[in-house]
């Protein structure tokens, strides 16, 4: 009686202890260490609601997916007993009888999965209430599978060994890649064209050949954003291998030399030392001339030898945006410059010097002139452009005829009749204008003025973009506005159609992080649909608002209902 009278003042004099928190179970493990493709289910639960949102975009009306449609291909398995609200693995190895699949279930009922596992022929494994299971003869855990945990996050995430498919499948795909060039090349032999296309071909496979020796793995995942999917990459390339080492990663500075408008059709950031990326790139530049016409590839190759006198005082954060537009390409280009000589002077004697050799392309860049623009000075140079030379040129190889004359024409429409090149410089910020002369110049010196714009606030308006994506470029498309600035140029091969007033927004990445080449591309499904129902609606005719294959001459012509 004395003890358990002490033993309870004790207890009530001392602080209570709350129970230790359990070591998580680590079901990696399960995943076998020579698995060489790993795909996760976020839940089954949430693979199911992504479905469920894109088909009411795609599909409005149709019948809701069943609650186990994300089971319907696992014949024969107790689904009653997996658990749909986590995470579900399923992966495949190989051995010398070919792929062999694997994987790994949450389970609510651990022995009824097991059971129906084992019925279907698998090995199964358990650790605490996940089954891991296996078609191989031998089935072999580990502690921990690292490949697992660095699976990308998203609704359906996958992890590729690509080293190890390069290694048991590389000579079919070394097959693979020089019967497509032949072929390539053979259906080229019947198409003439400018260019030497066995150099662009030769160039196109040395550059896959190089993707395939330096692969080491892939990484993607399908991310639901709600109203935005997006698809998200990462490439790994071996260490010491011809793509690692590319380049040097930068971080993402604090600001960007101006804030990028929203209308733009397409917007870009890049963040990357330009003349250190030219010299890395000068060898491929040099195989690219290639494939030029002959009488183009000196003045060319002449122009290239310039261009890191202009780069080296460029510094690591360049944006642009700009587009196609009815009379003509325009783009704007702003950045810091670090450079010795005010940027104009240099582009000026750059200019001269170009005069040189753009005359054997019948061209040529004027005399600079001065205009002031809200206290800026802007300096101006025309470009004059030989469109019959031109034409000429890129002819070589075409039949004389239509051909030739679209091509003209369709260089008449890209630049403008009258293309210019304006630049400015306001302290250690420069910008630079391409475009046809009527082109209003107020935008590009306000953004001059206004000065640098934080970081966030551009990416933040690039939807789909991880905010752990560092990009070395960024780039920003509205198509519809695209398509419809290439109108008057499709509209010469005879294809006439009217397009939509819905925007068609679409946002792609490319970063370099040491070995790994990050990408990504991010869409709304609702613009998709809203897009295609306008161009391919439904009409009264046939059905379809594209009309049946013409016969003869007459072109087809795409229409959409008037809304």
């Amino acid at each position: 009686m004395f003890f358990s009278t002490l033993t309870l003042a004790l207890c009530s004099t001392l602080p209570i202890q709350e129970p230790a928190p359990q070591p998580e179970i680590d079901f990696s493990g399960l995943i076998p260490a020579s698995a060489v493709i790993i795909v996760r289910l976020e839940s089954t639960e949430a693979l199911l609601k992504t479905a469920q949102s894109i088909t009411r975009v795609f599909s409005p009306g149709s019948p809701e997916l069943p609650a186990n449609w994300p089971f319907t291909d696992l014949n024969g398995i107790d689904v009653k007993g997996l658990d749909a609200s986590r995470p579900f693995y399923i992966c495949w190895t190989i051995d010398h009888n070919g792929f062999q699949s694997a994987g790994a279930f949450p389970a609510n009922d651990s022995k009824k999965v097991v059971e129906s596992l084992a019925n279907e022929g698998f090995r199964t494994k358990v650790r605490d209430d996940w089954v891991g299971f296996s078609s191989a003869p031998t089935y072999a855990t580990t502690g921990t599978n690292e490949k697992v945990k660095s699976l990308l996050p998203g609704v359906v995430s996958a992890h590729i060994d690509l080293a190890a498919l390069v290694t048991n499948f590389g000579h079919f795909v070394e097959i693979g890649l020089a019967s497509a060039r032949d072929q390539m090349i053979n259906a080229m032999e019947q198409t003439p064209s400018p260019m030497d296309m066995e150099a662009v071909f030769d160039l196109y496979f040395d550059c896959l050949q190089q993707v395939v020796q330096s692969a080491e793995s892939l990484d993607i995942a399908l991310i639901d954003q709600g109203e935005q999917l997006t698809l998200h990459g990462s490439y790994r390339a071996k260490e010491g291998s011809a793509l690692a080492g590319l380049m040097d990663p930068l971080p993402l500075p604090a600001t960007l030399p101006v804030a990028i408008p929203s209308d733009a059709p397409i917007s870009y950031v890049m963040v990357a030392n330009m003349g250190a990326l030219f010299t890395k790139f000068s060898p491929l530049f040099e195989d690219i001339l290639e494939i030029y016409p002959e009488d183009l590839r000196d003045p060319l190759a002449e122009y290239m030898g310039m261009l890191p006198r202009m780069l080296k005082g460029f510094g690591n954060t360049t944006v642009g945006f700009g587009g196609f537009y009815s009379d003509g390409l325009k783009f704007d280009y702003f950045s810091e410059y670090q450079g010795d000589e005010e940027f104009a002077e240099v582009c000026k004697s750059m200019a001269a010097e170009a005069n040189s050799y753009l005359a054997g392309m019948g061209s040529s860049i004027g005399e600079p002139s001065q205009v002031e623009i809200d206290g800026i000075q802007v300096t101006q140079m025309p470009i004059t452009l030989d469109y019959d030379k031109l034409n000429a040129i890129f002819s070589t190889g075409l039949d004389q005829g239509p051909g030739s004359d679209q091509l003209m024409d369709w260089m008449k429409i890209m630049y403008g009749e009258k293309p210019v090149v304006s630049m400015a410089q306001l302290g250690d910020r420069i910008w630079l204008h391409i475009g046809d002369a009527k082109q209003p110049l107020q935008q590009g010196v306000a953004l001059l003025k206004a000065g640098p714009a934080p970081t966030t606030q551009t990416f933040a308006a690039l939807p789909g973009l991880p905010t752990s994506a560092h990009p070395f470029i960024t780039y920003r498309m509205e198509m519809v506005s695209l398509m419809k600035a290439l109108q008057p140029m499709l509209e010469t091969s005879g294809l006439q159609f009217e397009l939509p007033d819905t925007p068609l927004n679409m946002t792609t990445w490319m970063g370099i992080n040491g070995r790994d080449f990050i990408g990504g591309f991010s869409i709304k499904p609702t613009e998709v649909k809203a897009f295609f129902d306008t161009v391919i609606g439904e009409s009264p005719g046939n059905g379809s608002m594209i009309e049946p294959e013409y016969v003869g001459g007459t072109p087809p012509t795409v229409t959409h209902p008037k809304k």
